[in-house]
């Protein structure tokens, strides 16, 4: 399973097949930082002088294949954040493209409400749902060093908004908080993601404002 879809499983309601309103954009974000993290782990991407640049071989994966292939078709090496911007495009969608996997791999339902309703994608495999989570949570919790992907996954449920799925008691916030600081600072591409929510969230405002 990629790291994006662990955080899809995260971000989703298992018995609703939803995610918060609030939330979707930024976790739109956050599963093209979690697709391009997953090449730089494996040694496919690598990030120099801010910019991402092909590192070498193609993943197995067929999706993360047609991933680097974005990055590698440019002539010019780009800004990690504007490949973590512009990658949903590029792919045809990250959120459809990933929830098309998990539906065809039974990890998720599909549940079809009218032209005009959102379809809802209720979890069918509890058990990976479960373990995903239970990993992410004790990332959270703990105080010892993460593994690599689960390190990515636990940065992106910040900017993700999703802080309530990882520490759903309110007194554990607030150390679960500094855990994803400290992985956001070390996981490729989260602080990209970081700075691509954050300018979501401050135009979210203004038209609130407005």
């Amino acid at each position: 399973m990629l790291i994006a879809e662990e955080l899809l499983l995260v971000a989703l309601d298992p018995d609703k097949g939803t995610v918060p309103l609030a939330a979707q954009s930024y976790v739109k974000v956050g599963l093209a930082g979690a697709l391009l993290a997953e090449l730089a782990i494996a040694g496919n991407l690598d990030i120099k002088d801010a910019r991402v640049v092909p590192a070498g071989g193609t993943p197995p994966d067929r999706f993360l294949a047609e991933v680097l292939a974005t990055i590698s078709s440019g002539t010019q090496r780009e800004k990690a954040k504007s490949a973590v911007q512009k990658l949903d495009k590029r792919v045809g969608g990250v959120w459809n493209r990933l929830i098309d996997r998990m539906v065809a791999a039974g990890t998720v339902g599909e549940e079809k409400n009218g032209l005009f309703r959102p379809t809802h994608h209720p979890v069918l495999d509890r058990p990976v749902h479960d373990s995903v989570l239970a990993a992410v949570r004790a990332a959270a919790a703990g105080d010892g060093p993460i593994a690599p992907r689960l390190e990515v996954l636990l940065a992106l449920t910040g900017p993700c908004c999703l802080l309530g799925r990882v520490a759903p008691d309110r007194s554990s916030r607030r150390h679960a908080k500094a855990r994803i600081k400290d992985a956001t600072a070390q996981a490729p591409f989260a602080t990209e993601v970081k700075k691509v929510v954050d300018e979501l969230a401050a135009a979210s405002a203004v038209v609130i404002s407005a």
